[in-house]
């Protein structure tokens, strides 16, 4: 089924701090699309990576930390380059568009999935 794009009310920009409680750092992290953003609240140290990782399957339901889907992915090297900038992040809570959150060890799942599926 095709869909019709969203309606972009106004562009964000990388680093922009968007209103929010603390307010929310954006970040450009395509791949996934060539759009896509994740949200990153520094001073608690939680991030909103939107498909740059899953946390569950939307196919098959697995639970567990894995890089955005090929499927659905447009440009995977693009994914993988968003993935490394983010895992760079400090992060206690990684919140993502398909699964539970991490609450304890984000970043070293990240770097833990991007070390074991190398380019």
């Amino acid at each position: 089924m095709k869909r019709s794009p969203c309606k972009v009310s106004r562009p964000l920009q990388d680093r922009e701090v968007i209103e929010a409680p603390g307010g929310l750092q954006v970040l450009h992290a395509p791949g996934h699309t060539p759009g896509s953003i994740a949200l990153y609240q520094p001073e608690r140290r939680i991030l909103f990576c939107g498909d740059v990782f899953f946390n569950k399957n939307p196919m098959t339901g697995k639970e567990g930390l894995q890089l955005s889907l090929p499927l659905f992915t447009l440009d995977m090297r693009q994914a993988r380059e968003s993935a490394r900038k983010l895992a760079a992040l400090p992060v206690e809570v990684l919140c993502f568009g398909h699964g539970e959150p991490i609450s304890e060890g984000a970043n070293e799942k990240t770097w833990a999935l991007l070390r074991d599926r190398p380019d």
